[in-house]
């Protein structure tokens, strides 16, 4: 059943890779069937309907990618102030193209110092696989292939190498309530260079697929580890999709959102 599911996928993909403007027109489907709904992207967004914020507190989005999330983090939190960080160039132009209302987009990463990377980003028959960019140009172009593309024709795949910015939060001066992080392993130099504000701050952290070293990081700084489970959040140490970490004060924020 696994084999005939990925079967299909690969010809669905295969196909609406032949007309790239409905990719994009796919995209812009799904936004709006979970607005209409009503549903986030993940569950564990839900969390936020608890959540209360203080005047001059925002939500951060880290690793925006095309904005699934913050849609997702507006349904339960509309009137806040979000900052949405995103160091792939071409998707931070997508998100401030879709000129959100109360949502600053900032066309850099974050890390534990200023800095820069070269990006590559794939490209089959128009476009953009920005999932599969990364800082090693083989493995951004190596999972499109005729595994993946029925009919694959590499004359049609194009690399673009793009020249990335990196800033530590601290820099910033901003005063979180909540911080999702989707950063695919660079969890920890985040971290490291959001020290002073999470400190300040004590913000709910959402991490997608943290790693050993960011939750050393963060319990020695005071945040426990949870989980979000029908409905409520528990204390964990297993990993999972995604990990939530608060301090005594996060918690208060959520009790007093009841």
């Amino acid at each position: 059943a696994l084999r005939l599911s990925n079967v299909w996928r690969r010809r669905i993909r295969s196909a609406l890779l032949r007309f790239p403007a409905a990719q994009e027109l796919r995209h812009d489907l799904r936004r709006a069937q979970l607005a209409i709904l009503r549903k986030p992207l993940d569950p564990d967004f839900e969390l936020l309907k608890a959540l209360t914020l203080a005047p001059g507190e925002q939500i951060l989005d880290i690793g925006a990618i095309r904005g699934q999330s913050v849609d997702s983090m507006r349904l339960f939190q509309p009137k806040a102030q979000m900052h949405c960080f995103e160091a792939n160039p071409l998707l931070a132009e997508k998100l401030e193209r879709r000129g959100m209302a109360g949502v600053a987009v900032h066309a850099f990463g974050l890390s534990d110092a200023d800095g820069e990377f070269t990006l590559h980003v794939p490209f089959y028959r128009g476009w953009m696989f920005d999932g599969l960019a990364s800082v090693d140009e083989t493995a951004a172009r190596d999972w499109l292939g005729p595994r993946t593309i029925d009919g694959f024709d590499p004359a049609h795949l194009r690399m673009q190498a793009h020249a990335c910015r990196l800033r530590p939060l601290d820099a910033l001066n901003l005063a979180p309530a909540f911080i999702k992080i989707d950063v695919q392993g660079h969890e920890a130099a985040v971290i490291e260079g959001a020290a002073d504000t999470l400190q300040r701050c004590e913000p709910i952290l959402m991490i997608e697929h943290d790693g050993e070293a960011a939750a050393a990081r963060l319990e020695a700084m005071g945040f426990a580890e949870h989980s979000y489970e029908g409905g409520a959040l528990r204390r964990t140490t297993k990993r999972r999709s995604n990990s939530f970490h608060l301090t005594v004060q996060g918690a208060d924020r959520l009790r007093a959102g009841g």
